[in-house]
This record gives C-alpha cells, structure tokens and sequence, in this order.
C-alpha cells in the first residue's frame, strides 16, 4: 500500500471513530480508487453504509470483503448482520455459519444466527443455537428469554417453562420472562403454580412501567380493564419511531386505498378466514392492497392470495420506516393491522403514522393500547357498549359478527371412521380442538364432571405438545377419569380437519379464551359449539359466532349452566339432533358464513372512516347498518 493510500485509511478510521461518517467514506473511497480491493477500506465503508443506514451500499461492501479476505470472521459477521437487517435471513444463516467456522466468539454471533434461523421457521436449529449463546455468556438474560421462546416455537414447551424458571431466579419480576414461563405453562397444562404465577403477571403487567407482552393476559384474565393497562403499558414501552409525520391528507377522489399488513398470507388461520374477503372487494371502489411481512410457503393459499390483490408487496427486507415510507409513496388512505401483539407482529410500520386512516382488525381479541391505531373493528357482543372504555381503539360493531369468514373452504368428502382416530364405537363425543395454552383447570374439572356424569362419553382434544398430553392424562386420573377417556387428534391438513369433526357430538367451548377460527371450523363442519361467554373481547367470540349463525342458546353465562347444558344435550334432553339440523340449514344463508355481507359491511366502515378524515375530524365510535 502507498503512503498516501495508508494515510487516508488512517483519516478513515480516525473520522469512523469521531463519528465523521461522511469523511471517513469518503477516505474510504480514495484508497479503493488506488486500490480496489483493499480488503480495510472496503470493510471500514461497509461499516460506515450500515452506520448510515445504507443497508444496500453496506450488504456490497461486504461481500466484495469476504471476496478479499475469506479468512476474515468480523467480515462475514458483518455480511450476516447486514443481511439480517435486510430480513435476507437465509443467507444470513449461512454467512453467521461461516463467522462461527472462521472462530467468531460464539456468544453474540450464536445468538444472531438464532435470532436469523427463528424468522425462517427454524425454531428446532434456532433453539441449539441460542444454547449455545447461553453457555457462552450465561450472565445475559436476554439470551435465556430467546432460548424459552424458541423452544417454545418448537413446541418444546416443558423445556422453555424450566428455562424460564431459571432465568427468573437470576432475574425476578422480568417481563418477558414471566409472560412466556406463563404461556409455556399453559402450553404443556402444567398447573402446578398456576394461581400465584397468574396473580405475579397481572401484577406486574399493570403496574406502571410494566412491560408484559399482553397476548398472554388474554389466557388468564377475563378483565378488560387488565387487558387494557397492560397493552398500554407495553405499548407505552415499545421503540418509538425516529419521526413521526402528520398524518397525510386522505384522498379526496376516486378509489379509496386499503393495505392490509400481516406475516400471515399463507396457510395461517387469518388467511382462512379472510381470503374470500380479499377477493370480493369493490374493485370500482377500492384498490386492495397486501404488504406481506412474513414467509411465503408455496402454498395453495399464498398463490390464492397473491391474486386477490390489486397488488400484493413483499416487504419482509424493508425495515419497518421503510415500509412506512412506502405506505406514503402508494398513497394508502387507510391501512388494516391483522396481526396486533401476535407473533412476528409489526406494529412499528404503524407508529410513525404513514396513514390517514389507522386499523386493526382480526388478528388479536382486544386493544392495542397504542395511541396510532385508530380504529378496532369489533361487534355488539365482542365488544358491548358497557365495555367500551376499555378499549384504547375507537370502536366500529359491524352488524352480525365482527368475524369474516371464507365460504369456499373445502371439506374432505371422506370422513374417517372412529377407529382411525381412535374414538370408541358407541361413545357420545365431547370435542375441543382449542390451543393448549387455552385449557385452564376450572374449565378442565367441570369437563372431568361432564365425564362422570356421561358415563359412555369421550372427551377429544388436539394432540399439540407431548407434555400437554402427558399433564392431562395425569390431571384426569387425580379426577377419578381414565386416560383412555382423553382422546388425542394429531394435526393433519384443513379438509381432513374439517371432515373428521364428523365424528364428535359437541364442540365444548374454553374460557376465558375462547375458540375463534376453531369455533368457526366447527360450525361451519356442522358441529354445535357449547360456549361460556365472559366479558373481554377474547371471552366473547364463540358468543358471537353463534349468534350470527343462529344458535344463541349455546351461550350460557356462568360455568353452572354450561356443564348442566352439556349433559342435558348428551342425555339428548335438550335438543341437541333439532341444534344440528337447524346448523344445516343456516348455513347457506347465516351471517356469519356470508362473505359477501360482511365485505359489504366492512366496506361501509371504510367509507365512513375516510369520510371522517376527508372531513379533518377526529376518529369517532359507530356502528355499521
């Protein structure tokens, strides 16, 4: 190297290091024109493009570094970080590989490549990895917290919930931690502490300063006014964007714009329910819009999907300012969350406001707690007006259901027999195909008392962890009910789902999280849903889906009448053969499987929420005629 190339590099580094980023590129590139592949320069500008926020310029940089020194882990660490930042996780995999083979200090860089193999679906390889994160530098919590998450993601819940109780020996009263040991508890019905467990996250949810990721208050509390502190809490702790613009003018003519933002545009519960949805929109009205954040599968569902849109836009390699300059640039007037504090969730896209309109929609039973989402598009039953003031959202109560619901989903025509799933001949089959993490032992004894007093019954519940079915076993038998009663359906693809609930008696309903899509797949298979309805938005969804469908008096107030309602309908004195036939016959016309109403109705919401901004007024409460 020249003398004089040598100096400007030195200027370089100098500048990178009193934060002179625009100098020290531009020593950087005074030396790559003497010598274009020098391995410091391009390097060092690499660095100063990601301290930019020139994530594109950087992933270059870097990988002309490698190609200059393939021996150089910091240089492959770099290459990985900037891929990951541009959610080119799959290449960063392997370039995080690479760093740890060339001997990169496995702490920081194992717990990257977790974090990179976690949001490609890996959760089995991201666990091993953040495993081995933890052992290198035990003293990080954090570290521990992705470990019980992505063993979780695994459904290694046993093993999460003990990672968990570790970690919170070291470090008490941790948010996250909390939340996902209670989560990961539930998952595997373990329910050895559950009270005190459960009493310790509402406490520290809601306190101030708490920062508990609220989904999981969802499982354990039925308060709304609980749900509500705690999302406020949590939001009021989430990054804030850089800036924040004032709201841009709606569009004053022509078709309003709708984007719809979601991780889950492919085989996912929301997609089943919303893609008839997506295609019958007005074209004459709106432009449609799908800004998708998450994987794509190759499925069947994906490729549907992509062609319900006016246009359909990848954004997973935008940041999340990134994508909101995008919102901006196209114009969207209003645009619909569907993921709210659900996993692989963005709701940064939406701080900064890059829309007139702000809603959420579908994805998460209850508020958001932010104070940039406008709307919550609910109905009178999820949402009565006596609840109202807990929720941070202006409401909009559709008129049947808030739910929506795809009347083109198949059913297997073949419906397996008793045998093949391993259900008794004769018995009277009790069903609920509800997440684990929704079973709670109150609702649990008075299914075991449904079993002693329905001597020739089954209960069949959905195999989702080994753990869940090993607790529960154990958990019938201290009630006096042979496992053999528990009757366990491994997860097969959505027709034959459908097709084999055939098979059972009576859909029993949890509390207070109710069965949402799951209730719907059963009603639409023709199986009656018994529910107890309760007061947060998440207790009530059964409740309204079968008002809408016609079947109100499946809705009971208190756990006395639902076990006294349940053995009534399995003794057959309570009509239980006239509640399937009527199921029948309403669906072809219910509301609650009449996609087209409900488009329609969801539309007229629309209208009115830009009529509102066009108007320069604040979002306001109303209901949909």
């Amino acid at each position: 190297m020249t003398a004089a190339a040598r100096g400007d590099l030195a200027e370089a580094v100098d500048c990178y290091r009193r934060g002179l980023l625009d100098e020290a590129a531009d020593r950087c590139a005074a030396v790559l024109a003497r010598r274009p592949a020098d391995f410091d320069a391009i390097h060092l500008l690499g660095v100063v493009r990601g301290f930019q926020g020139r994530l594109d310029d950087a992933l270059v940089c870097f990988a002309r570094a490698v190609k200059a020194n393939a021996r150089s882990a910091q240089a492959f660490r770099n290459l990985a970080v900037t891929q990951a930042r541009l959610r080119r996780h799959d290449e960063a995999i392997g370039s995080y590989r690479k760093a740890l083979a060339l001997g990169a200090k496995p702490g920081e860089v194992c717990a990257d490549l977790g974090r990179s193999l976690a949001a490609a679906g890996k959760a089995a390889e991201a666990a091993e990895a953040f495993a081995r994160a933890v052992a290198a530098e035990p003293d990080k919590i954090g570290l521990r917290s992705d470990l019980a998450a992505t063993l979780a993601q695994a459904g290694r819940h046993d093993e999460a919930a003990s990672v968990c109780r570790r970690a919170l020996d070291l470090a008490p009263g941790h948010a996250n931690l909390s939340s996902l040991l209670t989560l990961s508890q539930l998952r595997a019905c373990d329910w050895s502490d559950l009270e005190v467990r459960t009493r310790d996250l509402i406490d520290l949810a809601t306190a101030r300063g708490g920062a508990v990721p609220p989904f999981a208050l969802l499982a354990v509390s039925d308060d709304p006014a609980i749900h509500l502190a705690a999302a406020r809490n949590f939001a009021a702790r989430a990054e804030k964007p850089a800036k924040v613009a004032p709201p841009r003018a709606s569009n004053s003519g022509g078709r309003i714009r709708i984007a719809y933002l979601s991780a889950d545009f492919h085989e996912h519960a929301t997609a089943h329910l919303m893609a008839e949805m997506f295609e019958r929109h007005d074209r004459d009205r709106f432009d449609v819009l799908a800004l998708s954040y998450g994987r794509n599968d190759g499925s069947a569902m994906r490729k549907r999907l992509e062609r319900a849109f006016t246009a359909f836009v990848d954004v997973r390699g935008d940041d999340d300012a990134r994508v909101a300059d995008r919102i901006r640039e196209m114009g969207v007037d209003i645009a619909v969350d569907l993921k709210g504090h659900t996993q692989d969730n963005r709701l940064g896209i939406l701080a900064s406001r890059p829309a007139p309109v702000q809603v959420h929609y579908i994805g998460y039973p209850g508020t958001l707690g932010t104070d940039f989402i406008d709307y919550l598009i609910a109905d009178p039953v999820v949402v009565p007006p006596s609840q109202s003031a807990h929720y941070a959202e202006k409401l909009v109560r559709l008129p049947g259901s808030y739910q929506v619901n795809d009347g083109k989903r198949a059913i297997s025509a073949r419906t397996p027999s008793r045998a093949e799933c391993g259900l008794p001949p004769g018995a009277f089959v009790f069903c609920c195909f509800n997440n684990s993490y929704k079973i709670l032992p109150r609702l649990f004894d008075a299914w075991m008392r449904l079993l002693h007093a329905v001597p020739t019954s089954v209960l069949w519940l959905l195999a989702d962890n080994r753990a869940e079915r090993d607790n529960l076993w154990l958990e019938a038998e201290k009630r006096g009910v042979a496992r053999q009663r528990l009757v366990f359906a491994p997860r097969v693809k959505p027709p034959e789902h459908l097709a084999r609930h055939r098979l059972a008696d009576l859909f029993l309903d949890t509390w207070p999280f109710n069965a949402h899509t799951t209730a719907s797949d059963a009603l639409w298979a023709g199986l009656p849903v018994l529910t107890l309805t309760g007061r947060g938005f998440a207790a009530c969804v059964a409740a309204s889906l079968l008002h809408a469908v016609g079947l109100p008096e499946l809705v009971v107030p208190t756990i006395e009448d639902y076990e006294s309602l349940a053995v009534r309908l399995a003794r057959g004195e309570a009509g239980l053969s006239e509640l399937r036939s009527r199921l029948a016959n309403n669906l072809a016309h219910a509301p609650l499987f009449d996609a087209e109403g409900t488009t329609r109705q969801i539309e007229r919401a629309y209208i009115r929420m830009h009529e509102i901004a066009q108007r320069g007024e604040p979002p306001r409460s109303f209901a949909v005629e």
